[in-house]
């Protein structure tokens, strides 16, 4: 508590690893204060914690962070940009916690989204990610939610998969082809081939933004994948 309160000299901090708590207006009126790195493992911040660091511009906050208390932004004129990199984070529900004029980057029907929704701050949903046997997967078109299923680009996902795609547009189907399985999808249709039989599909294909979209749990399976969800880090991890 307090150890740092008014140290306006205090330009840049890099916060010790194994640090857990952040205490109430530990660098509260540290006006000079323009970079701070948080280390994963940070769970907190406390009441008034950067209280009128009026340089803080941009602040990104490591995927352990799960509660900010009132007043930890507060009179923080210049900061223009909080990103929360997991979706569990609780942000206490009063308008001092973070100023009017802070863009909050986070994931879709997070907490950090339903405070902005609530106070009125501007919100940018962070995509959501897509690992494959360790790798981050980059899509022109982002995975989207529909229906409570993840839905994903095909073609990325099946490439990055190692099947072979082929796309018939006059039947309208994409078919992926690996090792001895062989999987077809109709766009519209909640009807799969695979091998040969008809499975369900709990949302059909469909394209978004000239991408074809398919459930990417359903898909990744039928090829012989293991997948898990992560939601507080809004994360579908792929693994063969």
């Amino acid at each position: 508590k307090d150890v740092f309160s008014g140290c306006s000299n205090l330009k840049s901090i890099s916060m010790p690893e194994g640090l857990t708590i952040i205490g109430e207006n530990a660098f509260m009126g540290c006006t000079g204060l323009t970079n701070i790195s948080f280390p994963e493992g940070v769970t907190s911040i406390g009441p008034g914690t950067f209280y009128s660091c009026t340089g803080l511009r941009e602040i990104s906050f490591p995927e352990s962070l799960v509660s900010i208390s009132d007043w930890a932004f507060q009179n923080c004129s210049s900061l223009k940009g909080i990103t929360f990199n997991s979706a569990a984070v609780k942000i206490y529900d009063s308008q001092y916690v973070i100023p009017a004029g802070t863009k909050i980057t986070g994931y879709a029907n997070s907490g950090a989204e339903r405070y902005a929704r609530k106070y009125g701050r501007t919100f940018e949903a962070k995509p959501i990610e897509v690992i494959i046997n360790g790798n981050a997967i980059v899509f022109d078109q982002p995975p989207v939610i529909i229906g409570g299923r993840t839905l994903v680009p095909l073609r990325g996902i099946f490439e990055a998969l190692g099947a072979q795609v082929n796309w018939d547009g006059e039947k309208q189907t994409i078919t992926a082809v690996k090792d001895t399985a062989t999987v077809t999808v109709k766009i519209g249709s909640k009807q799969a081939i695979i091998n040969g039989e008809e499975k369900s599909l709990d949302v059909p294909a469909q394209i978004i933004n000239n991408r074809t979209m398919v459930p990417v749990r359903f898909i990744s399976e039928s090829l012989g994948a293991k997948v898990d969800w992560n939601d507080n880090l809004q994360r579908v991890i792929i693994s063969q």
